[in-house]
């Protein structure tokens, strides 16, 4: 029996990888629509029978989304980027979950990230804060806060449908920026129930390609920003007002346990962004040193860092999650969702 759930992937001027993920979830069995703004419509969509098609050119990035979340009929949701690999199993095994645990609003599980180096794929485990995370507390402002102070992002978990299409209502026409608009889905789905970690391999994420997320101003910008002052009072807004009534409290009092969590997630982004900016040690003087070598220094680094740097961190990434389940590095475990996603990487290798 297939699960009650419906998988959408927008997309926009990247048909090479949306044949890609459509290929790889051929034969799943899941429901799958695919929302396309390319000005261009998908010439291989008759390569995939049963897939649910809409090609709306040039239309914004959360209205399609919103647009998506409110078209689905199932019990559950999931948004797979186009670029990404969402695993049919780990899907099951988060909606299962969910169908036994009626207080929980999401779940997802493990994700490893991939990127094709000279022909080979690396791949490395990634989130690896939110391992076996389970936020349930009963108060919706413990779970906010307990969430910011370790935060990962929910966009690509399973969802209740009812939640994360209210989710999005709340947002549409307000938020623009691809920042707020994650923390928005992500907080407003910790406020209307909890979460869970599943240990099942969940996702592959492509790395080393641009994102909308990493091509805006950071949360710590926004709030200071004249040019954010709307679509930043509309985002606490909607935060404060779910809030109030979900722990059926003052909106004041709200808006204050908002601010917390904010501040919070700020304050931990920045260490980790510092923590994750360079090398330390010994590493850090020979890498300053190596980059100081007129014309060809900075070649060198660069080449290590795609080749031998980047597998250095696949086996490293590796050794942190041995002998943890919902990971594919095992042999004996999850080899085959991995092997067929690194086929179809070596088979398209796509820059776009």
């Amino acid at each position: 029996m297939h699960p009650d759930i419906t998988v959408l992937i927008p997309t926009q001027d990247r048909h090479a990888k949306l044949s890609r993920i459509l290929k790889y979830l051929d034969g799943s069995g899941l429901k799958i629509k695919v929302f396309d703004s390319t000005a261009d419509s998908f010439e291989k969509l008759n390569d995939f029978p049963g897939i649910e098609y809409e090609h709306l050119p040039g239309k914004e990035l959360f209205i399609k989304n919103h647009d998506a979340v409110q078209s689905v009929k199932t019990k559950f949701t999931v948004f797979c980027a186009d670029d990404d690999f969402i695993i049919p199993d780990g899907v099951k095994h988060c909606t299962e979950f969910l169908e036994e645990n009626h207080d929980y609003s999401c779940a997802q599980g493990n994700y490893i990230s991939h990127r094709l180096v000279n022909r080979s794929v690396v791949y490395k485990p990634i989130y690896l804060n939110f391992i076996d995370a389970n936020i349930n507390m009963t108060s919706a402002a413990d779970r906010l806060v307990s969430y910011f102070s370790n935060y990962i992002q929910l966009f690509y978990a399973v969802h209740r449908a009812d939640s994360i299409k209210r989710v999005f209502s709340e947002g549409i026409n307000k938020i623009k920026n691809y920042n707020l608009m994650e923390l928005l889905v992500a907080g407003l789905s910790i406020i209307n129930g909890k979460y869970k970690t599943i240990p099942v391999f969940y996702s592959s994420r492509e790395s080393g390609t641009p994102s909308s997320s990493n091509e805006t101003d950071s949360l710590e910008e926004i709030s200071t920003s004249e040019k954010y002052k709307s679509e930043y009072a509309s985002f606490l807004n909607s935060f404060a007002i779910n809030l109030a009534e979900v722990d059926k409290v003052e909106p004041q009092v709200a808006a204050g346990i908002i601010q917390k969590a904010l501040q919070i997630y700020v304050e931990r982004t920045m260490q980790r962004n510092t923590l994750t900016s360079g090398k330390s040690g010994d590493n850090a003087n020979l890498r300053t040193a190596v980059k100081k070598i007129p014309y060809l220094g900075k070649q060198v680094l660069s080449k290590y860092d795609n080749t031998l740097g980047i597998k250095n961190l696949q086996k490293e990434g590796e050794q942190q999650v041995e002998g943890l389940e919902g990971f594919p590095f095992d042999k004996t475990r999850n080899q085959a969702a991995l092997n067929k996603i690194k086929e179809l990487i070596k088979e398209i290798p796509i820059r776009e």
